[in-house]
């Protein structure tokens, strides 16, 4: 309650929207500082193309049926496993340090937000703040990826 006392109209819409869209920015920061600061990021995204790159030619063996090449493909697969589970125990660590501060602070304002913070009087509804986080946190998460170099995946 206190916390909504502090905000003061910033809690209330339309000005809780702009809120939140800080509040995401805050903590999509602080989920990407974290994970640049702790995973090698060119090491992630070597592995990520290696993954890549088996399962283009997995598939095209599969595909057209080329039994050479899928044989040569399936004696690699175990490193492929092994490297997979690597990848996602590095990409995982952070997430030990900011999940719990996160929860609770999520939860915190749930409570704060208890209705709609945003309207669409073109839909004539508001959607609250659970909806509101998702659709921001989806805009943003992209935009700091690139900032922070942590986009593991190639478009090549």
């Amino acid at each position: 309650e206190w916390i909504k006392e502090a905000l003061g109209s910033w809690a209330e819409p339309p000005l809780s929207a702009v809120t939140v869209v800080v509040v995401c920015a805050a903590l999509t920061l602080l989920h990407f500082g974290v994970q640049r600061l702790m995973v090698n990021v060119e090491e992630l995204a070597e592995q990520y193309r290696e993954v890549a790159e088996w399962r283009r030619e997995f598939f095209r063996a599969k595909r057209t049926g080329d039994r050479k090449l899928m044989a040569k493909l399936m004696k690699k697969q175990a490193y492929i496993n092994k490297l997979n589970a690597e990848m996602m125990a590095k990409s995982m660590k952070p997430m030990l340090i900011y999940i719990v501060p996160f929860w609770i602070l999520f939860i915190i304002l749930y409570q704060v937000f208890p209705g709609d913070v945003v309207y669409f009087p073109f839909l004539d509804r508001g959607l609250p703040f659970i909806f509101w986080y998702l659709i921001v946190n989806g805009g943003m998460v992209p935009v700091f990826q690139r900032l922070f170099g942590l986009s593991y995946t190639s478009t090549d």
